[in-house]
């Protein structure tokens, strides 16, 4: 079962898929009877956020007996883009009766349980693509993790537990990282969240970013000599950089930060 073969679809900017859905037309209107190209054009549609162009073309191929696994699949995240929820439960169990425990669409169910608000449901299948997939993703995790405090809110443990094995699988991949700070300092668990940002900060040749960010740990544990301290080291580090990254907008933000922390010690 490889979850790749269905879900890596590489993004193209909109100006390249616009030109790709213009040369589909044109091979389209060579050709009416090859019902494949609908599904390579809905597909298309959907890259290009226009889920309803897309099921047109889903339902021109079906209507027509093209009844591939693949159309099924792609009509159901199109009925999930348009919040259309029962429709896409429908599109989405077709393609698993083809398809047996195929991850694209157990995944594809995931969010459609997730949508409906029937968390056990949406956990159980992100837990199964989670479990079997050789290309389970960052954002797979985090929203698996997600789930979890959506159900209950105090369900720290298994949204952590989650993080950590994406983690384990992954490595330290900076969205897993960062969720996984979010949650340590949220609950008040400063020190693995000390713990964390010292592991994203070490091969960073930048770190004026998560300085600020211990920092702010640091006056939430009214810490305020430590704190006072890593602000000047993350000025220091600005005022370090070449004149060009000074003036842009991400450290202008960082600075306007760097001032309201100050007002709190």
């Amino acid at each position: 079962m490889n979850f790749v073969i269905l879900s890596a679809i590489i993004l193209l900017p909109h100006g390249d898929l616009s030109v790709r859905i213009a040369e589909k037309t044109a091979a389209i209107k060579k050709e009416p009877s090859n019902l494949l190209l609908y599904m390579q054009r809905g597909e298309l549609y959907a890259q290009h956020e226009q889920p309803d162009s897309a099921l047109l073309d889903y339902a021109v191929a079906i209507k027509n007996g093209f009844d591939s696994s693949t159309v099924h699949v792609l009509k159901a995240e199109a009925h999930l883009a348009l919040n259309e929820i029962d429709e896409g439960m429908k599109s989405v169990s077709r393609f698993l009766k083809m398809e047996p425990n195929h991850l694209k669409g157990i995944h594809v169910r995931a969010q459609l349980f997730e949508a409906k608000n029937e968390l056990d449901k949406a956990i159980r299948d992100f837990e199964f693509v989670i479990s079997n997939s050789e290309g389970a993703r960052p954002q797979d995790y985090v929203e698996l993790s997600n789930l979890y405090l959506n159900r209950d809110s105090t369900d720290f443990k298994n949204a952590i537990d989650v993080l950590n094995r994406g983690r384990e699988k992954l490595g330290n991949i900076i969205s897993l990282e960062m969720k996984l700070y979010d949650l340590e300092k949220s609950r008040g668990n400063f020190e693995s969240a000390h713990t964390i940002l010292n592991i994203m900060m070490e091969p960073l040749s930048r770190k004026e970013r998560l300085m600020v960010e211990k920092a702010e740990l640091f006056i939430l544990q009214e810490e305020q000599i430590e704190a006072a301290k890593t602000l000047v080291e993350a000025e220091n580090s600005i005022a370090a950089l070449p004149a060009r990254f000074q003036h842009i907008g991400a450290t202008i933000k960082l600075k306007q930060r760097i001032e309201e922390l100050k007002q709190q010690l």
